[in-house]
């Protein structure tokens, strides 16, 4: 019983250690990012984010899908953005 108990444990901790969203992350306020680093999303964080706005320009992980919609960001309307949902998928 104890076994099972353990292989289950591993099998749980190896798929969520699959299941977890890779992003490039970087920020910067002049240029676009020329190596941005990646990162492992948090669970609760399902998408890649890419935008720019007002010459600022940025990478990560979001769990707001709609972030790039003006009424989901606070009435901010980005110049650029791009959601995504799989690994290192915001690459522009």
């Amino acid at each position: 019983m104890e076994r099972k108990v353990i292989l289950a444990f591993v099998l749980v901790s190896c798929m969520s250690f699959v299941l977890s969203l890779e992003c490039y992350e970087c920020q910067s306020d002049d240029k676009p990012c020329e190596a941005p680093m990646t990162k492992m999303c948090a669970e609760d964080e399902k998408f890649c984010l890419s935008l720019v706005y007002d010459g600022a320009y940025g990478r990560g992980c979001t769990s707001n899908k709609d972030i790039c919609k003006p009424q989901s960001s606070g009435g901010v309307g980005f110049d650029k953005c791009y959601i995504c949902e799989t690994d290192l998928c915001n690459d522009s």
